[in-house]
């Protein structure tokens, strides 16, 4: 295959921002639904669903949003999920 062996192993990561725009290791999705999210996902894993998988949100991610990626990831088989949540940085003075 000629992958390195680290690549293999590199974890991915869904991000969701506040207005529930969807992106995939830092690749922004056309459209943020199930469809494509999973596609995404199924294309950055080489269909290795052992993969580490993060989802990080915005804390003001709309809940729907956070089930769609999490619907995703059940559907294709990935068992090692992370959660996090991205607070947004106070407005400068």
């Amino acid at each position: 295959s000629g992958t390195p062996a680290d690549d293999q192993s590199k974890p991915l990561d869904i991000a969701i921002s506040a207005d529930g725009v969807f992106s995939v290791n830092n690749q922004i999705l056309a459209k943020s639904d199930l469809a494509s999210l999973m596609d995404a996902l199924q294309k950055e894993a080489n269909g290795d669903t052992n993969r580490p998988l993060s989802i990080s949100a915005d804390g003001k991610t709309q809940h729907q949003s956070v089930i769609t990626a999490m619907d995703a990831a059940g559907k294709l088989g990935f068992s090692h999920l992370r959660m996090t949540t991205i607070e947004a940085a106070p407005p400068a003075p």
